[in-house]
């Protein structure tokens, strides 16, 4: 299954971001894991000035025991 979400805002150097996300708060590489946990995946495009768009994948059937969780 694929979800995306996208708009038209300020937009974000994504290696920046992800360089310093941890200290920022951002909570992308929070989504990327636990949907990686989940077999999924997350892709991230943006520029500044050109808005954002999140990319998520997500398998049909979940492939870890613990999945419950991430319903």
């Amino acid at each position: 299954m694929c979800c995306s979400v996208e708009d038209d805002g300020a937009g974000f150097d994504v290696q920046a971001v992800q360089s310093d996300c941890k200290r920022r708060g951002l909570g992308l590489t929070g989504m990327k894991e636990r949907l990686h946990a989940i077999g999924g995946t997350l892709m991230i495009y943006s520029a500044s000035g050109q808005g954002t768009k999140l990319l998520m994948q997500l398998p049909m059937e979940i492939s870890n025991a613990n999945s419950h969780r991430a319903r």
